[in-house]
């Protein structure tokens, strides 16, 4: 399976701004003829209203019209340990933090049981919120990213069913 995460885009009270939706629309641009399969969201509106702003710049995620999955992986239930992790380290993973171990565990868990239908072949979008997306990508290949700024993503490959490696990271000029 290949895995596209994305951050969404900039919001005001939850809900994208003018701006978000315009860059994420500007991003989706980049985003046609890759395949996608499969979509996920948290259950944020941000995340979701970010995914159909990339739809509308792609003009071809055909298999969105059957709808996507709200993930648990793409976000955090802990924002109260959180805030204080923000107030210590900002938005910059330190693998050693208990709660960043914690979180990964977790997130690889629900990342899993969410995404265990959807067969090997398929290319999924994903659109979540940072650091949970850098977190994500952590606990599912050990490897730190610097932190996402809106709409910029990355690229996993499940290449033998259990272990993902990161193919490359989308930054925006």
């Amino acid at each position: 399976m290949i895995i596209e995460l994305r951050r969404h885009a900039h919001h005001n009270d939850g809900n994208l701004t003018q701006a978000g939706i315009s860059l994420a629309i500007k991003v989706g641009e980049t985003m046609c003829d890759q395949g996608y399969t499969h979509f996920a969201t948290s259950r944020k509106p941000r995340t979701s209203q970010s995914l159909f702003a990339f739809a509308v710049g792609a003009g071809d995620f055909f298999a969105l019209a059957y709808g996507h999955l709200e993930l648990d992986a793409l976000d955090s239930v802990h924002m109260g340990d959180w805030r204080e992790y923000f107030a210590k380290h900002d938005q910059i993973l330190v693998p050693e933090e208990q709660l960043v171990q914690d979180e990964a565990a977790r997130m690889v868990e629900e990342f899993r049981k969410g995404t265990r239908k959807i067969p090997s072949d398929a290319r999924l979008l994903g659109v979540g919120h940072s650091p949970f997306i850098e977190c994500l990508v952590y606990g599912l290949t050990k490897q730190i990213i610097d932190p996402l700024m809106e709409c910029e993503g990355v690229v996993l490959n499940n290449y033998n069913g259990e272990q993902f490696r990161l193919v490359k990271q989308l930054r925006l000029p």
